[in-house]
């Protein structure tokens, strides 16, 4: 339960959701900056992808098979 609790912030974080976090208050480029900053959080699994390719779809499934499976 407390996993899905640090998730569901994170969601509303990155949407701009007021959640009690001044963090959601923020700009979305610094919103972004504060959630993928490897030293703010306890869910950095892996360094960001910086979002540029052709393919999306076979990034997305490239990317769910080598950081999560």
């Amino acid at each position: 339960m407390e996993i899905e609790a640090h998730l569901e912030t994170f969601c509303r974080i990155s949407q701009g959701i007021p959640c009690g976090s001044p963090i959601a208050a923020l700009d979305a480029p610094s919103r972004f900056r504060w959630l993928t900053a490897a030293r703010s959080t306890m869910l950095q699994c892996s360094k960001v992808h910086p979002g540029f390719t052709a393919s999306p779809d076979a990034t997305q499934v490239r990317l769910f098979k080598e950081l999560v499976l």
